[in-house]
């Protein structure tokens, strides 16, 4: 039996609206799916094909997209397992409960995005590289790629754009990834972990154990889920008519919960970038690891403070003020970077009482 919760609204939102938006035929984008599958008939790339069983999506653009439900190897976040560990241990802990096979890589790249929105990026051919080496270890094991990350996941997208209609990036890209004796693969979707807990949110409902009809809850969407190539994000008509993502808000209802709205659901909520320029971050050895090795290998532990701390980043603390709780030597590192970055764009950087360049200790890797 389900246990209830006592939680009072002060002010009840609006339930999310119902209704339907139909889009017009005219406004459908290319769909990149079919340009996936076109290229792979060519030879020009081996195409993943979604394993079954799968759950077909409705997206934005009216289009229907394949969701696995198992059998799906897991990108991890650089920021999320940093951050917020949780996220992928509930992820896998979701599997095992709903009894699916997963797999839980230790070859995993990164996906360079954060290096890429924040203007430091160094060329298209290294940025599709690096997702078109993770789609290619995940081919070797057999398991299609789940992808944990909302930035990856919109980087990985911008970048099957590129590599359909540029075939001299493919060239470029098909001669990286033979030096390392990988394929050239894409996936037939490209898939975030929201779209698979929407996928399974009915059998998620099944086996809660608290009663949410007494709770409002308010959704703030992950940017770079739904604002980058938008046509491939999960659209449901019985979530807002089908005129805002629906891969959290359908989740809060099919819980019992009641959603309501908001008036700022579009801002950005400034976490990524704001932390990735204003405080660096480095993983942290899990604890008792030796030293350069991390507790679990893929794995990444929050910031760190000095070369022997590993405390987890403070609750609530806003990101600009992370920095407070990094060694002077990395700051200094930042301020490098950021008048580096300050030459290349042509602008002129004031360096008149920042500190000299030190080297900076080793703090090891996850």
């Amino acid at each position: 039996m389900a246990i209830p919760i006592n939680l009072p609204v002060v002010q009840p939102s609006t339930q999310a609206r119902k209704g339907t938006f139909a889009r017009s035929p005219e406004d459908a984008p290319e769909n990149l799916r079919e340009r996936t599958l076109e290229l792979g008939a060519k030879g020009e790339w081996v195409v993943h094909r979604v394993p079954e069983p799968f759950v077909e999506v409705p997206t934005r653009s009216n289009g229907i997209k394949r969701v696995p439900l198992q059998h799906t190897w897991h990108h991890k976040s650089c920021g999320q397992c940093g951050h917020i560990p949780g996220y992928s241990t509930s992820i896998f802990w979701l599997h095992r409960k709903l009894g699916l096979e997963y797999n839980d890589p230790r070859d995993q790249t990164s996906c360079t995005a954060w290096n890429y929105y924040a203007s430091a990026t160094s060329n298209q051919a290294a940025q599709a590289a690096v997702a078109m080496r993770n789609f290619a270890a995940a081919y070797e094991t057999g398991y299609f790629p789940q992808i944990h990350c909302a930035t990856s996941y919109g980087h990985y997208k911008e970048v099957r754009a590129e590599m359909v209609h540029h075939k001299e990036l493919r060239e470029q890209v098909r001669g990286i990834l033979a030096k390392m004796g990988k394929p050239l693969v894409m996936p037939e979707e490209i898939v975030h972990y929201s779209e698979w807990v929407y996928a399974v949110r009915h059998e998620i409902a099944k086996r809660k154990v608290l009663d949410l009809s007494q709770i409002t809850v308010t959704v703030h969407p992950a940017c770079h889920y739904y604002k980058l190539v938008q046509e491939d994000a999960i659209y449901d008509p019985d979530v807002y008519g089908g005129q805002r993502t629906a891969v959290v808000t359908a989740v809060a209802q099919a819980l019992g919960a009641t959603v309501g709205d908001y008036s700022t659901w579009f801002d950005c909520c400034g976490f990524g970038h704001r932390l990735r320029d204003d405080a660096r971050q480095e993983p942290v050895r899990g604890p008792g690891a030796p030293r350069g090795e991390g507790r679990y290998p893929g794995h990444v532990r929050g910031p760190v403070l000095r070369p022997r701390h590993g405390r987890a980043s403070l609750p609530g603390l806003p990101a600009p003020l992370a920095r407070r709780r990094l060694p002077s030597l990395a700051r200094e590192d930042g301020h490098r970077l950021a008048g580096a970055l300050a030459r290349v764009r042509g602008r002129r950087r004031a360096t008149q009482g920042q500190p000299q360049p030190r080297e900076l200790p080793d703090l090891g890797r996850c």
